[in-house]
């Protein structure tokens, strides 16, 4: 069970004794396109690769509800999509993780895509002296 400060496991734990996540990997792209603070990753050919993103499977997204995509901005140089989710714990628990996995793996990307402007992203991320 997880351990907490709290006098009681949060409802939310209790029952979940074994929690298993799919195999990790590394997905290299080449003139891909992300879509909408959720980070929809869209191939080059314009197919949505769902798998990247859990959102897809518990509702339908906005990227479905807008007529056209919005406007494209070139990025030179390699972008490592790294975050699809607001949420504080999946940030702590599931990003950051994910970028010392690319740094194990000695992948450098010359930029970081980590979805919206949550101040807790970037407090998480800016190197202080």
């Amino acid at each position: 069970m997880p351990k907490t400060i709290e006098p009681n496991i949060h409802q939310k734990f209790k029952g979940v004794e074994k929690f298993t996540t799919g195999e990790r990997f590394v997905l290299t792209l080449k003139n891909a396109r992300v879509a909408f603070s959720e980070c929809f990753i869209i191939t080059k050919k314009g197919f949505i690769i769902d798998e990247l993103n859990p959102i897809m499977s518990r509702f339908t997204s906005r990227i479905f509800l807008y007529p056209k995509m919005p406007v494209l901005k070139k990025i030179e140089g390699k972008l490592a999509v790294i975050s699809n989710n607001d949420n504080y714990f999946h940030w702590m628990f599931e990003t950051i993780p994910r970028m010392f996995s690319l740094k194990k793996l000695k992948i450098k990307p010359d930029f970081y895509l980590i979805g919206s402007n949550k101040a807790f992203k970037k407090e998480s991320i800016i190197k202080r002296d």
